[in-house]
């Protein structure tokens, strides 16, 4: 791998999952704003803070990263003035500039409470698109089915990994019965994420693959199977804290919160490895 690939891929590492993830955790505090202390409100708002800190930059990046591959000078060439101007009208730095607008508007409902509903909304709705303006939905025949499936997949792939990190958190609080109170309301709005979030992959893979046979005989496919099989493992997570953990959380059981813990930590690591394996599809390899 070139550095100028490396760069392309940390920062779209970086920008999506700092977007993402930033969407997800203000929609966290919204929701299940009545059951947190003034603190924990707190602490997720630096946390947002600092994901769309680490968003905008990245996003730039990956307009650098375009400029530094076109010129062919290396990441030297990520300087071009010419090369901004010619990427900056194009497909890709559409998709920047719709997202970093997302990413402000998400920082408008941050910092004011009454605007951060709609500014989630709109905002997140703004960093959703900017997925479909690049990649391989773009240019696709089924580009406007693609664009929506896209949409609702980022949707609930967002709320969910927004909110681990504040879970994670909520995790070692004192009081064992608030703490399991919202992880079981989370546990009942995931379920409708997750069966949108799975609906919308499939159907995002079968428009993209055109079969089952590319899965395997393609690199695409491949790299698709291990994000696959990463899902898998995360959605095996979630069902033990629903099924397991939080239970024995409310009931009181010693050291239920500690487990609970690991888990939903060993969930962000999974997070993490899925949000690489995104990177690379969408940039490294190509559906058949």
């Amino acid at each position: 791998m070139s550095s100028v690939e490396a760069v392309t891929l940390a920062a779209k590492l970086l920008s999506y999952g700092a977007a993402l993830v930033a969407t997800g955790a203000l929609s966290f505090m919204i929701v299940f704003r009545s059951l947190l202390t003034a603190a924990e409100v707190a602490v997720i708002r630096r946390h947002v803070g600092l994901l769309l800190v680490i968003a905008v930059p990245a996003s730039l990046a990956i307009v650098y990263a375009t400029v530094a591959l076109l010129s062919g000078a290396g990441l030297a060439g990520g300087f071009d003035a010419e090369l901004w101007a010619l990427v900056a009208g194009t497909a890709a730095g559409d998709a920047v500039w719709l997202r970093l607008a997302g990413l402000a508007l998400l920082s408008v409902g941050l910092l004011h409470a009454r605007l951060c509903l709609p500014a989630l909304l709109a905002g997140g709705l703004l960093v959703a698109l900017s997925f479909g303006l690049v990649g391989h939905t773009q240019d696709d025949p089924n580009s406007p089915w693609l664009h929506a499936l896209l949409t609702l997949h980022l949707a609930a792939v967002a709320f969910w990994i927004g909110s681990l990190w504040p879970l994670l958190q909520l995790a070692g609080a004192a009081e064992g019965a608030r703490v399991a109170a919202v992880m079981q309301r989370f546990g009942r709005i995931a379920g409708v994420f997750v069966a949108c979030l799975l609906l919308a992959g499939a159907g995002l893979a079968a428009l993209l693959l055109g079969g089952i046979a590319p899965l395997v005989t393609t690199a695409y496919g491949r790299v698709l199977l291990v994000k696959l099989a990463l899902v898998v493992l995360l959605l095996g997570f979630a069902a033990l804290n629903k099924w397991r953990l939080v239970p024995r959380l409310a009931a009181g059981e010693p050291g239920a919160a500690l487990r609970l813990r690991r888990s939903i930590a060993a969930e962000i690591a999974l997070v993490i490895a899925i949000l690489l394996a995104t990177a690379v599809l969408t940039s490294a390899v190509a559906p058949p």
